[in-house]
């Protein structure tokens, strides 16, 4: 059997294998979220981020209305609306924003990419969503409530896992096992050491050598191992729990969280499904704290009925027909029968009785998730115009049972056959089978494309002298094309994170500051005075200033920009008047360590105090950047004051 045939077999075997689609659904959610929060962060940093000069000189397009689309639509994306629509929409946005974004690019735009191209494959709707409401809601009837296909193929977990981490974690320690700092068990303490790239101070743990040491190790064995592990199942909770407290860890340390929540959100998809039920069973009521009494011969109560049963995630809420409610409670008793057909009824755990408005207003309290929908309602003059709506609805409310003689009866399609054949020999699941196969073949194949220049590989692969071979010479153009291809469209590209690079000979640290009225300095909220990032300084932001402004090294031309462009977002953000704007450009010495040490953090934020490093000054909106200091020497961080 040839290699193809044996990897269709093996991802055929996952196909078959059909799991709850809980795991999708909270992934989905969480993955929502977390790009909600990414794409806002672009909304509120536009003028940056996209302007020439925020506030001063931009672009002729206005990306805002753009951005605040697609924040309805992530919002459409967590709730599980139109979700094939929205998903193909989410994913060439992606590639528009994440993908062409140059200055202010970071990593995470990457995940962003693949994993958005994924979720259009992906059934991610089948549970808790509104997609799955409105079919359910849709096809119910009298006598017949509706069930939506809960079962996927456990494929569609490995997927994104597989691109997403598997592959990351793959290139990324190709770069460890190259890198002096990580083979030393440093490369998580040495970037937590900088001012300049934490966030939590002088944390405990950065002082226990064994413990940083260890976590460093942890982290390259773990990427090490991760590709060839991840789907073993009796693994799957130590790799859970590994991984989440790694980068849990980033969250807490490191200005790059929405990074962090997003492969957080991944790791969703490593929990076991058993997890979830007892999960829900755990945080479920024990019994019901009201119930519901409709018309259980009512098409339209009935999918009411429906309705709530879904969105009430804990299971707070009871369903009686009114046509036995009195034989269940005897605080209906007096109520006459038609009155309890006509209006809907519901019956408190305590006894009390609610009527019309009053009982959705309950119904909303108890399903949490739209109790703010429940306090809205019950505002006065909001709850007595809806008792007039509800009122008018019920009174002329026809009642008839629901058949094909009397209203329209939605059939719900047929479930597929998949093993049905479509051509002599071969059925719609081998097409699934193979699409699926040569899609991860495809992404395998062009994520070796790019891990072959990739860390310790790519430095032996230069070193065996291919890439001046005449093979060599003719497939490196394509191999770089290929490259800025799937980097662009799927998010494949290379991940050296942390690395020596990024944080060896870091040793200036710049800010930005002015004089209120009071004549006291104020920090803008780039860098503070500790040397911290700032409110500014998260994310792609944070990317853009540590190392496109600040830099490794210094650069002057790099350096004026950048503060022109965050100076002048700030005093557009904060109504300061740029005829007439002097700010200061701050400078604080830090070193690095190439060894552990004690309480480094501590003394680096406190070590050297800032030196005034040169003047801002805007004047009827023109900026000129006056510097007071000068390299010794080109390629060195080490300065001489301008005479």
């Amino acid at each position: 059997m040839n290699p193809f045939s044996l990897f269709y077999n093996k991802i055929e075997k996952l196909y078959d294998k059909k799991i709850s689609s809980t795991g999708l659904a909270i992934f989905r959610i969480t993955w929502g979220l977390v790009l909600f929060f990414e794409v806002r962060e672009m909304f509120i940093f536009r003028d940056l981020r996209f302007n020439i000069i925020p506030f001063v000189k931009g672009y002729e397009l206005s990306f805002g209305p753009i951005l605040l689309i697609w924040l309805i639509l992530t919002l459409f994306l967590i709730a599980g609306y139109k979700t094939k629509w929205v998903t193909i929409v989410n994913y060439l946005l992606s590639i528009l924003f994440f993908g062409n974004i140059h200055s202010f690019e970071y990593h995470a735009f990457y995940a962003y990419i693949g994993i958005n191209f994924l979720l259009i494959l992906t059934p991610i709707s089948n549970s808790y969503s509104i997609d799955s409401l409105l079919a359910k809601v849709k096809f119910t009837r009298v006598n017949y409530i509706h069930k939506t296909k809960q079962k996927v193929s456990v494929i569609y977990y490995y997927i994104p896992i597989l691109v997403g981490i598997a592959f990351v974690y793959a290139d990324s320690i190709l770069f460890k096992l190259d890198s002096p700092t990580w083979l030393d068990g440093l490369g998580v303490w040495k970037p937590s050491a900088l001012p300049n790239f934490n966030i939590s101070g002088d944390l405990y743990l950065l002082n226990n050598e064994f413990l940083v040491k260890g976590m460093g190790y942890t982290t390259v064995i773990f990427e090490l191992l991760f590709i060839f592990v991840f789907s073993i199942k009796i693994l799957r909770w130590p790799l859970f729990i590994i991984g989440m407290g790694l980068h849990l860890g980033i969250l807490l340390v490191f200005p790059i969280p929405l990074f962090a929540l997003a492969v957080c959100s991944i790791y969703f998809l490593m929990v076991p499904m058993y997890a979830w039920p007892y999960l829900k069973k755990i945080i479920s009521a024990k019994t019901t704290k009201i119930t519901f009494v409709y018309d259980s011969e009512c098409p339209l109560c009935t999918k009411t009925r429906v309705f709530i049963e879904t969105i009430d995630f804990l299971n707070r809420i009871g369903f009686q027909s009114a046509q036995t409610a009195k034989e269940r409670f005897k605080e209906l008793k007096n109520i006459d029968q038609s009155e309890l057909i006509t209006h809907i009824y519901s019956v408190s755990k305590k006894g009390n009785i609610y009527k019309g408005v009053d009982t959705y207003i309950q119904v909303l309290f108890h399903t949490i998730l739209f109790l703010p929908a429940g306090l809205i309602i019950s505002i006065p003059g909001i709850k007595h115009f809806g008792k007039y709506v509800y009122s008018f609805i019920a009174n002329n409310r026809e009642r008839e049972v629901c058949d094909e003689a009397h209203c329209v009866v939605y059939t719900a399609p047929e479930e597929v056959d998949e093993n049905k054949s479509v051509i002599k020999g071969v059925s719609l699941k081998n097409i699934k089978v193979l699409k699926l196969s040569i899609l991860i073949m495809f992404l395998a194949l062009i994520q070796l494309n790019v891990s072959i220049g990739s860390g310790v590989l790519g430095v032996t692969v230069e070193k065996t002298g291919f890439w001046e071979t005449s093979v060599g010479r003719s497939l490196r153009p394509i191999q770089s094309r290929v490259l800025d291809v799937s980097q662009r469209f799927l998010g494949v590209t290379h991940h050296p994170v942390f690395m020596d690079g990024h944080y060896n000979e870091f040793n200036n640290v710049f800010a930005i500051t002015y004089l209120n009225d009071e004549n006291e300095e104020v920090w803008l909220p780039i860098v503070d005075e500790n040397g911290n990032p700032d409110r500014y300084n998260y994310g792609a932001n944070w990317v853009n200033w540590t190392f496109r402004v600040n830099g490794v090294y210094y650069l002057k031309d790099r350096l004026i920009k950048g503060v022109i462009r965050y100076s002048s977002f700030w005093a557009g953000e904060n109504g300061k008047d740029l005829n007439d704007l002097t700010l200061q450009i701050k400078l604080k010495k830090v070193k690095t360590n190439a060894k552990f040490e004690k309480n480094f953090l501590l003394e680096e934020s406190g070590r050297s105090n800032w030196i005034d490093f040169g003047v801002i000054q805007w004047i009827d909106k023109e900026v000129n950047v006056r510097l007071f200091y000068e390299l010794n020497e080109e390629g060195t961080n080490d300065f001489k004051k301008i005479e």
